[in-house]
Formats: C-alpha cells, structure tokens, sequence
C-alpha cells in the first residue's frame, strides 16, 4: 500500500512539473509593423510615419524604415529606430519627381516582419516668393542697375544647368546641380561641388570670378500657364578679392 502511494505521489510530482513547464514556455512569433504615412515635407524631402504593433511575444532587436527608388529595395537605405520604440515620425531626404518606395521592418527571435509597401511620388515644390521687391530682368550690383537678357541652358562648365543673367557690361551665371524647380536653393561658393538644392553664382573677371558667398538664397518659381521661370536673390553678399565685399541682386524671367 505504502508502495503505491508512493507512485501515486511520483506521478503527481511528475504531472505538476510538465504543467509549470508549459506555462512558463512562451511562443514567439512575427512582430507585426505597419507604414501609416508618406507625405510631402518641404524642399527635398518626405514625412514617413511607421508603427510596430505587436512584438510578437518576443523582445525587438531590429526597428526600422527602407527607402529607395528601387522597387524591389534591394541594398536600399536604411534608418534604425530604437529597439523600445513601438512608433516614429522621420523626415527623409527625397528628390522631387522621383518615385520612393517605403517600407517597416521590425526584427524578434522569431525573424524579421515587413510591412507593406508604399509607393510615392515626390511632387513639385510650391513656387518660391523672394523677400524683396525687384523689377523684371535687372540685376542691382553693389547699387547700380543693370538690365539683363535671361537665357537657360541644360549644359553648363558646372554643374548640370546654368541660367545666365547678360547686361552691356557685366554676366551673371546661376548654375544648379539639374533642371531648376520650384523653391529655394541655398548658394555654395564652390561650382564645383553644388548639389539637390543648392547653386552657385558667379560673375567673370578673367581667370578668377567672384562668386556668392555660402548658405544665402536663392528663389525660383515656375510659371506652369506661360511655361516661364523666374529666378530672383535679394542683397546676395560676395567678395571682391582685395577689394572687399559687395552685395548682388537680381531678378530674371525665361
């Protein structure tokens, strides 16, 4: 009798142990991810919003957003949030007229989970309203007012877009890193190194032109009824080598 008592409480011992297992045994699956948003955010760039809306029963190792003009996002940039974040909010650089795909990862001992896929099209800026009031095609160098004739050209010997502003005794050269949009491009002094939203201005004087001093700007509008594009810079400071600084505005129509 002593005997089977014995086995009797052997196998309560035994069926309580396997029950504590089980409960404590946790199944991790997928973590779960969304993209709730792409929107346009200013000058080259797009607002992304993303969620992770279930771990999985698991701890996040990986949390983060794809971009790319790959559909496919093969090799395609990657931003990495915090592995405690269960949401974000980023601003991601994005060239307009371009399509971007955009996606959520978020990565648990179970794997990596992807969110669907959004497609979108970076759209034209609004046109960009200079703070200062000029008359069509003049350019005012250091006080004096010059009239101009506007040309733009797709080549230039910097960058990959020039508009020129030509007076009786003086040349102005806008160049931009493409074809110009609506907006406002900040000047680099280098013509050399311009990019997305950026230019560089310069005016000849034989082997050394004077060029625009950095970060001043530059605003652009296109006119979508006439098909016309009007560059204009208000008070732009450059130098004149040993001969101290002057100041340039301008304002032309093509």
């Amino acid at each position: 009798m002593k005997k089977l008592n014995l086995i009797f409480v052997f196998v309560l011992i035994s069926i309580s142990t396997v029950l504590f297992s089980c409960r404590r045994q946790v199944i991790v699956v997928l973590p779960h991810v969304s993209i709730g948003s792409v929107t346009y955010a200013g000058l080259d760039s797009v607002l992304v919003k993303g969620t992770l809306t279930s771990t999985g029963g698991g701890e996040i190792t990986g949390f983060g957003l794809i971009y790319g003009t790959n559909p496919n996002l093969n090799g395609s940039p990657q931003i990495q949030f915090s592995n405690s974040q269960t949401s974000f909010s980023v601003i991601v650089s994005a060239t307009h007229y371009k399509t971007y795909y955009f996606k959520v990862f978020a990565t648990n001992s179970s794997g990596t989970a992807y969110s669907n896929v959004i497609q979108y099209m970076v759209p034209a800026p609004p046109p960009a309203t200079a703070p200062c009031t000029l008359a069509p095609n003049v350019v005012v160098d250091n006080g004096t007012t010059l009239s101009v004739i506007v040309t733009g050209t797709s080549s230039s010997s910097w960058g990959s877009y020039q508009i020129s502003l030509n007076a009786s005794s003086e040349d102005i050269y806008i160049y931009f890193p493409g074809p110009p949009h609506n907006g406002i491009y900040s000047t680099v002094a280098d013509p050399s190194n311009i990019y997305e939203g950026q230019v560089s201005i310069s005016m000849p004087t034989g082997f050394n032109p004077y060029t625009v001093s950095d970060g001043q700007k530059v605003y652009l509008a296109l006119d979508t009824t006439t098909k016309t594009t009007t560059v204009t810079f208000c008070n732009l400071s450059y130098n004149m080598g040993g001969f101290g600084t002057a100041t340039i505005s301008g304002k032309g129509t093509y």
